[in-house]
């Protein structure tokens, strides 16, 4: 369904954190849209399934007019990031074109959860780990127990923001 790339962290995925350009589709819009992926990540999440399940519905009904008409596709991308990969969903309309963020996989450590859906989580759990491992003697054992402390700390709505340190990554 899509053409999917792989981006490394230097480069920084759209998504539905920046402004939408002048043209038809409104902030508002885009917004709307991230909160049903999200949405859909969750119920994916929860079930166990992936993005072919009937979780992603009402999401992918609501993209389907931002999708290419003439069989192209504006396809996905996922960073190659760790300790929080991002897999975003890239649409348009006319000469706007914008990303939403499907999910935030987590990578090279060990945690119940291996999707994250909330940007805030990812971003908490990944400048925790960054935070660790920036130290002179970074442990990775010591970040990653950080992580899953600031996760837990952000869904318990201890943490206001996080901003994150991987300059485009999450």
């Amino acid at each position: 369904m899509f053409a999917w790339a792989l981006s490394g962290c230097s480069g920084q995925p759209a998504d539905s954190t920046k402004p939408a350009a002048q043209g038809s589709i409104t902030q508002a819009q885009i917004d709307a849209l991230a909160a049903k992926a999200t949405a859909a990540c969750e119920c994916s999440s929860v079930k166990g399934e992936d993005y072919d399940s009937p979780c992603w519905t009402d999401y992918k009904a609501a993209t389907e007019p931002f999708r290419t008409k003439d069989g192209g596709e504006l396809g996905g991308a996922a960073t190659a990031c760790a300790p929080i990969s991002t897999t975003v969903d890239c649409l348009g309309e006319g000469d706007d074109r914008f990303c939403i963020a499907l999910e935030y996989s987590v990578t090279r450590f060990r945690l119940p959860e291996k999707t994250l859906c909330k940007a805030e989580e990812a971003k908490a759990l990944e400048d925790a780990y960054n935070a660790e491992m920036a130290k002179a003697d970074g442990d990775p054992d010591k970040a990653m127990s950080s992580a899953r402390d600031a996760l837990a700390a952000v869904r318990a709505g201890k943490v206001s923001k996080a901003s994150s340190t991987s300059h485009g990554c999450v």
